[in-house]
């Protein structure tokens, strides 16, 4: 192990102890603080009701120690353990050196455990494994001559709990195995003690980095989930029927569409909005209403369509009127009668040499209408013509518009 970090940089050494109850947090806390500071209990109920600080002198200065009020005890929602958390920040507010969870050895790793190890988890974010130590507790239990190895090889050869083991590696295996109390009281376990003490507070020391209240910020939305958890069927089951309600009006209104203005559409519309202005507020990022807000704006869609073809209907008077006036443009009776007379008296050299040059008094002359008087005649038959052209391009692009 590499040499212990200067004082100043570790100055003071604080730790937070988490675990469930029962575990041996307390108890814990006493070893390292070397006296009985915490009240503990064998109990399933906890004695440590809040986040309490303790510290003591060290070579190196000043050990404060944190211990918190157990994960999932049976009284406990989620927003009181996450409450028990904050308070534990708030009591050593450069942060902690080592983040402490208690787990008792030779305890069946249970859904509940698992669970807890899943709130601690969630409630420091990723930064928690860079500051995060394992202590195992009731030690004694552990028995060297039946493994035939010693605690960090057996630590290292765990294949199950999935959970447990993929905690055990992603903490590189700073795994410390506590006995707390030693019976008889000799010198020689005074001597041991001390030693599993000393070991577990140099390896606190040679922690990268404080995890800090930055860090702790950086969890937010996942403790949002945790605190969401309890409420979240009720808030959804309420979602749910805000929904319920409003298809049942889209529908009502597909089925009388003819009656429904397009501010009936409208308003249906707004209250599509509301809905995902309050699901966006319940959600906090989180995504877990994502399903709902899925649904909503389908319906927002659905709406869309209809009140789109409803507005379609409502122009099609005018749209019916542009067409005949399309109609009559497309086909103007006294240009088209002139057009058609003038070229079929002519020759079909001249009806080739029309189509391959730009009409104009130079090229009417060129087609074999000498005449002056014809040509300026014609010509002024094709700017009609082309005006109406014009004027059924224009409709079109009226039509267009109207249809969008």
């Amino acid at each position: 192990m590499a040499s212990t970090v200067a004082p100043s940089e570790i100055n003071p050494l604080n730790i937070v102890l988490i675990g469930m109850t029962g575990f041996g947090k307390s108890s814990t806390g006493n070893s390292i603080m070397g006296r009985n500071a915490f009240k503990s209990s064998n109990a399933s109920v906890s004695e440590t009701k809040m986040s309490t600080l303790e510290c003591r002198e060290w070579e190196h200065g000043l050990i404060n120690v944190v211990d918190t009020p157990g994960i999932m005890d049976t009284d406990d929602t989620q927003r009181t353990t996450l409450t028990n958390i904050y308070s534990a920040m708030g009591l050593c507010e450069e942060g902690f050196n080592a983040i402490v969870i208690v787990l008792k050895f030779g305890e069946r790793f249970t859904a509940e455990k698992k669970k807890a190890i899943s709130i601690i988890r969630e409630s420091f974010g990723k930064d928690l494994i860079k500051n995060c130590i394992i202590v195992m507790t009731h030690g004694v239990m552990f028995d060297y001559e039946q493994t035939g190895m010693s605690f960090d090889v057996w630590c290292r050869s765990q294949t199950e709990p999935k959970e447990l083991v993929e905690l055990f590696q992603e903490c590189h295996y700073r795994i410390v195995l506590f006995y707390n109390k030693l019976l008889p009281e000799t010198e020689e376990n005074k001597r041991k003690q001390k030693e599993i003490v000393d070991n577990f507070l140099q390896m606190a020391c040679h922690l990268p980095q404080r995890y800090v209240r930055e860090s702790f910020q950086k969890a937010a939305v996942e403790r949002e989930k945790l605190l969401m958890e309890e409420e979240l069927p009720q808030l959804q089951r309420e979602i749910q029927q805000k929904i319920s309600l409003l298809v049942g009006e889209v529908d009502e209104a597909i089925r009388n569409v003819r009656n429904k203005s397009q501010a009936d559409f409208n308003k249906l519309q707004q209250r599509v909005d509301d809905l995902l202005k309050e699901i966006d507020m319940k959600d906090k990022h989180t995504n877990l209403f994502q399903d709902l807000r899925n649904n909503v704006l389908a319906i927002k869609k659905r709406i869309h369509d209809i009140s789109t073809t409803t507005k379609q209907t409502d122009v099609l008077p005018q749209l019916l009127q542009l067409l005949e006036d399309i109609n009559t443009i497309k086909n103007p009776p006294n240009c088209k009668k002139m057009w058609l007379k003038f070229l079929g008296g002519m020759a079909l050299s001249t009806v080739a040499a029309l189509s391959t040059i730009v009409v104009g008094p130079a090229g009417l002359a060129a087609a074999g209408f000498a005449s002056s008087a014809t040509s300026i005649a014609l010509m002024k038959e094709r700017r009609a013509y082309m005006q109406e052209v014009q004027k059924y391009e224009q409709a079109v692009k009226r039509v267009q518009s109207a249809l969008k």
